[in-house]
């Protein structure tokens, strides 16, 4: 007879929502507070995407069964901010939060990119960059307004 032990993990994950990249993993729910802000983007995308890619992903997981689609499927799981290994995840709640970041626009020739600097450690974040990159059009015209 097998005897597994189950264990229960509960996080809180932080993604952006302009494309859904997770970006941050908290083992304790985090401090909010309300502050006055100036400029913010507005989400483009619905908290629904996020969960239904991580929930599509963790039913793929659990339908293959070669240990290169396992692999991969677990990999796609942690670039989620998902622990592995995991056999369920429920969400409790979405909460959209503005998380602080500074901007800074760099632009070489015809080439421009944003970096964002987390405004809470103060240190250059490498997903959000990409992201705010990615909808450099979008992050201009908001910040326009």
């Amino acid at each position: 007879m097998i005897f597994k032990k189950l264990i229960t993990r509960k996080i809180w994950n932080l993604y952006d929502a302009l494309e859904g990249e997770w970006f941050s993993t908290s083992e304790k729910e985090p401090e909010l507070e309300e502050i006055k802000i100036t400029h913010f983007l507005q989400p483009r995308i619905k908290d629904v995407k996020i969960k239904k890619s991580v929930l599509e992903t963790l039913k793929k997981l659990s339908q293959v069964v070669t240990p290169r689609a396992i692999t991969r499927y677990s990999g796609q799981l942690r670039k989620l901010g998902i622990p592995t290994p995991v056999t369920s995840i429920s969400f409790d709640k979405v909460t959209e939060i503005y998380y602080p970041f500074y901007l800074g626009f760099l632009k070489r020739g015809e080439k421009e990119r944003i970096i964002g600097i987390d405004g809470v450690t103060g240190e250059i974040n490498i997903t959000i960059s990409e992201v705010l990159t990615k909808n450099l059009s979008y992050v201009l015209s908001s910040l326009e307004k």
